[in-house]
């Protein structure tokens, strides 16, 4: 062979690996991107249920591991907040992590209210990272109070309590004839 053909046949054969090699790459790349997307989701669900679990001890007024439970989350929000990329949802888990003093001395205190903010704050997480959260408000909005003109209507007075006096005697009926008194 001559140095022309060795040429071309190297040639061909980088080509021929060039052509094998940038598709793969590519979707090597792409995995690997879907893949640490995948893992900041489970990461963020996992803070979700912790968040979640914390509510229901405070609900159950089991404030100390709801304590603990919250030191947990707002440790792994701090963590989890350097990978989010998304805007919205970085400014939304900044704002819940700005809450952390005051959630965990309500909590230490053993505040009733702690579960209310619990749960506001629940709800600001699930709008947060998950995509239908993302299409209401994040708070569910009060009722509007009546009109200020309305006069107050009259309450009908409740019904008496059935009573519990003995029946009536029965009326005495006609003795059958033989019947002795």
């Amino acid at each position: 062979m001559d140095r022309r053909t060795l040429a071309l046949v190297i040639a061909g054969l980088v080509i021929a690996f060039l052509l094998g090699f940038v598709p793969e790459y590519v979707a090597k790349r792409n995995a690997d991107r879907d893949l640490a997307e995948a893992r900041q989701e489970l990461r963020l669900s996992r803070l979700q249920g912790r968040l979640g679990a914390a509510m229901a001890e405070a609900l159950r007024s089991n404030y100390e591991r709801s304590r603990q439970l919250m030191a947990g989350y707002f440790s792994g929000v701090q963590d989890a907040l350097p990978g989010v990329e998304n805007p919205r949802q970085h400014a939304a888990l900044a704002g819940i992590l700005g809450q952390r003093d005051e959630m965990i001395t309500l909590l230490s205190r053993a505040q009733p209210e702690s579960s209310q903010r619990l749960m506001l704050l629940y709800t600001a997480m699930f709008s947060a990272i998950d995509a239908q959260g993302a299409l209401g408000p994040a708070v569910t909005p009060s009722p509007l109070p009546p009109p200020a003109d309305s006069t107050p209507r009259a309450v009908p007075a409740p019904a008496p309590p059935p009573s519990t006096a003995p029946a009536a005697p029965r009326p005495a009926t006609a003795k059958p004839a033989g019947a002795r008194p």
